[in-house]
C-alpha cells in the first residue's frame, strides 16, 4: 500500500520538478552563453550588428 502510493504520488512529483529544475538550469546556462558569446550574437540582436 505504501508503495502504491510512493510510486504513483511521489515518483511523478520528483520527476516533474527534476525535469523543471533542469530546463531551467539550461535556460539560463543558455542565456548566459548567448551573452557572453560575441562571435554568435543572440537572435534578437542578429539584425542590428551585422557587419560581415
Amino acid at each position: 500500500m505504501f508503495n502504491k502510493f510512493f510510486f504513483n504520488y511521489h515518483l511523478p512529483k520528483i520527476f516533474i520538478l527534476i525535469n523543471v529544475r533542469l530546463i531551467s538550469l539550461f535556460l539560463f546556462l543558455h542565456n548566459f552563453f548567448l551573452l557572453y558569446n560575441f562571435d554568435e550574437a543572440p537572435a534578437f540582436e542578429r539584425g542590428r550588428n551585422v557587419i560581415y
